[in-house]
Parts: C-alpha cells; structure tokens; sequence
C-alpha cells in the first residue's frame, strides 16, 4: 500500500519550524511535464519538505538549522516538545452554557461514530490502527464504513469536553475522562463505560489529543492543591469584615 502524505499535516499539526498549527498542505513538486511528487508546505513561513515517506522527510526551504533530512520521530519531537499554553476564554461563539470560572480553549464542528462500550469495539469489517506520532508514521488508514449517529460541536474547556449535537449533548468532565486516542482519524474518547468516537472535519485529531492531555493535567494539578480550612476560610472572612467595619 502507497504512503498517503496527506497523513503527514495530521500528525505534524504544529509546524515544526516556526509553531504555526494547522499550516502545514500537500503540495505538487513538479518532475517533468506530466508528473509530480508530493511535498509538505508551511502557510505561514513558506517551509517546504520533499522526500516524503512514512518514515522520513527532508526540509529544502525554511530555516537552515532545520534543513535536512530527519526521521518522522525527530520533527514529531519538535512538534509536540512544546509545551501548550491554554487560554481559556469566556467571550466564544457557542451554545454550550458556561459555568462560572469556565472558558472555552477549543472548538470544531464534529460528527459523532459508534464505538461501543470500554472492553469491547463494535464491529466495523476492519481493525483500528492506533497512531502513535513518535515513530513512523502508518502507510495508509481508510475511514472505517461506519455512519455517524450525529452532528454537532465539540467544545473544550478548562473543566470538561462538550458535544452539543442535533440530537443529544455528551457532558464528559475531565476530571474523569479515562482514555484520549487517535484511530483511523478519529479522536477517540473514554468516558463512564463507554467510548465515542469524533470526526473533526479539517483540524488534526493529534492537535486535539493534544489539547485534551494538556487540559486534563491542568485539572488534576488543581485538584492536587491544598485547600483552605473551612475555619481557616471563616476567619479570615470575619477578620476581612471586622477592618471593613473599624474604616
């Protein structure tokens, strides 16, 4: 089976020269009058690769401490060694209803599969490949022939993952989500006993698993912190109102 270099911006979300997401395209290098070979392109710094393969990929134009040719695992490194910063946004177009302290970081029109429940996957003719970005980078991977049971938004924030879709609306806490994974370009989730399956249209599923992880840790790490005493909380608010009241 033929390498799909369509594959490459999905896992490359990040360009690994100058950080731009979702900038790397397919691109037709010229090699006679009626023939081309594919090459990966930057929107953002005009970087361009050549050589394309599952397992490798040379820079020819771009920044000269990047030139070269390096392994799939060496400019996944680059991509995903950076460390995300979340902003967490009130003022977003959307109709999931925020809480207080809650903000938006992502959002995507989604299409939602059937996965089945944890233990298990329902049967669709074909098995699933797991994308693991660190190592090559798989030769091929065809959309499973499945139907999607519904349409809608997949939102994340700083507390919890949403899909507010035409029919139903999936509330998934990240405080106990148990799985995030990258399938035959779905990003798969587990959450209670179950598994749901997002198509994200144009954007990376790897860009999202990405996102997910990073917000997850945020969450357990607040979690992780001390809190105050209730009596500890109690005096200092008495204390607060008695020099309001000595002014």
């Amino acid at each position: 089976m033929a390498f799909d270099p369509r594959l490459v911006p999905e896992v490359l979300w990040r360009c690994p020269v100058c950080g731009e997401e979702e900038s790397l395209h397919v691109v037709k290098k010229r090699t006679g009058i009626l023939s081309s070979k594919p090459a990966i392109a930057c929107r953002q710094c005009n970087a361009r690769w050549e050589d394309i393969s599952g397992e490798s990929m040379t820079l020819v134009e771009g920044d000269e401490g990047h030139q070269g040719r390096r392994s799939m695992a060496e400019w996944s490194a680059t991509v995903y060694a950076e460390k995300l910063i979340l902003n967490a946004e009130k003022d977003v177009d959307t109709a999931v209803l925020l809480r207080d302290g809650e903000g938006v970081i992502k959002k995507v029109s989604a299409a939602v599969f059937p996965v089945g429940r944890l233990g298990g996957t329902r049967s669709t003719g074909r098995r699933y490949l797991v994308y693991t970005p660190n190592f090559k980078i798989p030769r091929s991977s065809p959309l499973p022939k499945m139907q999607p049971v519904d349409h809608g938004e997949l939102v994340l924030t700083n507390q919890r993952i949403v899909f507010d879709g035409n029919r139903r609306v999936l509330n998934m806490e990240l405080s106990h989500l148990l799985s995030a994974e990258v399938r035959n370009h779905f990003l798969e989730l587990g959450y209670g006993d179950r598994k749901y399956a997002f198509h994200l249209g144009k954007e990376s599923p790897f860009k999202w698993k990405t996102y997910i992880e990073a917000a997850f840790q945020a969450v357990q790490e607040q979690r992780r912190k001390p809190r105050t005493p209730r009596r500890t909380r109690k005096k200092a608010t008495e204390e607060k109102t008695t020099e309001k009241n000595a002014d």
